[in-house]
């Protein structure tokens, strides 16, 4: 059998994981991902091809992963990991690796961190806005800024009778689609994230 694995170095300790153990003590981002030689193909370009088995699998080892810019300034891998632990106080344990154009991947143990990085917030760092989304298959670090980006939108002076669940998912679906609604800011100033 030939190992494969999804090709994300870390600046941390590489640990590759034996058996259904993905976290090592280590825990890494080079999670190892079993397949033959059946499971991928190598073209006449020299190109290689994994069957729809590997590439979920390399999909599903980035279901916690999200993508984080900061935007108007650079910075450094060990000032981001520790602004991200005092704002986001995490409950387990998260990775970065830095990519191009200042954008950083950030891979979380626990699901619960990973939806509180996604919708909770805003998050700023160094008077900077922290740009938040999730890991998606197409997302490219080429392009200088990011295509979505997470929101708060306030509708102060919005009338009483809108404040429904279904009437106001309505009225935010003109903008994008709302994350979260937050109903403890009372109702002069409903706030939305999208």
């Amino acid at each position: 059998m030939l190992g494969c694995w999804s090709l994300l170095p870390s600046r941390t300790n590489f640990s590759i994981g034996k058996g259904s153990d993905v976290f090592s003590a280590e825990y890494s981002m080079l999670d190892e991902v079993a397949c033959t030689r059946d499971d991928y193909i190598i073209t006449e370009k020299k190109s290689i091809v994994f069957n729809e088995k590997v590439e979920s699998t390399l999909k599903q080892s980035l279901a916690q992963a999200v993508i984080v810019k900061l935007l108007g300034r650079m910075i450094g891998y060990k000032a981001l990991e520790n602004r991200l632990k005092d704002l986001w106080k995490p409950v387990g344990e998260f990775q970065i690796m830095e990519l191009e154009n200042d954008y950083f991947l950030i891979k979380f143990r626990v699901k619960e961190d990973y939806i509180k990085a996604l919708s909770e917030g805003s998050w700023v760092i160094y008077g900077h806005y922290l740009t938040v989304q999730p890991w998606e298959d197409s997302f490219l670090t080429a392009v200088p800024y990011p295509n979505n980006v997470t929101v708060w939108v306030n509708f102060p002076g919005l009338p009483i009778k809108y404040y429904h669940k279904s009437t106001l998912r309505a009225i935010t679906s003109v903008i994008g689609y709302a994350v979260k609604i937050d109903y403890n800011t009372g109702f002069n100033g409903l706030q939305y994230w999208f």
